[in-house]
């Protein structure tokens, strides 16, 4: 079963994908595996402990590395938003540099339309792009309106507010 992906480009160069949570437990190295199989080499979990073991993904980590891939676990809150702060600003100026470096980077939350697209549409912002245009390529790539909540919407637009221009 082909795992759920929604993938933009930014550029011809740059490719980053969200998504839902991936079915867990048993059918866990069959969905990374299908992920890995259209390029995602490091998936990015903003799930929370009690998610991931409600969702079976205790081993997420382990499988991912078993297909080749990297994993990276960043929890942030059901509807939530992640701190504003350095270490959040870290972790989107990681993944920007990963996406910038050629890396297939695939971003996952529980339903693929919150959290996941908040990080996603920081990245894109990271990358140069304005948060309307990284939010119109988000809802393209996903087919519905992200993300989930006015506050993770804010967040991106406070985070754009306060980049520096790349040079």
């Amino acid at each position: 079963m082909e795992a759920e992906l929604y993938t933009m480009h930014p550029s011809a160069q740059l490719t980053l994908s969200f998504m839902p949570h991936p079915r867990g437990y048993d059918w866990l190295p069959d969905a990374v595996a299908s992920y890995h199989a259209r390029g995602v080499r490091l998936v990015v979990s903003l799930l929370t402990e009690a998610e991931v073991w409600v969702s079976g993904l205790m081993d997420e980590a382990d499988v991912c590395a078993t297909a080749g891939s990297r994993f990276v676990a960043f929890p942030i809150t059901d509807r939530g938003v992640p701190p504003f702060a350095p270490p959040t600003f870290a972790f989107i100026q990681t993944l920007a540099d990963e996406v910038r470096a050629g890396t297939r980077v695939a971003i996952h939350c529980w339903a693929g339309i919150g959290r996941s697209a908040l990080i996603a549409a920081s990245v894109l912002v990271a990358l140069g792009l304005d948060a309307q245009m990284a939010f119109q390529m988000l809802m393209r790539a996903r087919g519905m309106a992200v993300p989930d909540t006015p506050e993770q919407y804010d967040w991106v637009e406070r985070f754009a507010r306060n980049q520096r221009p790349v040079s």
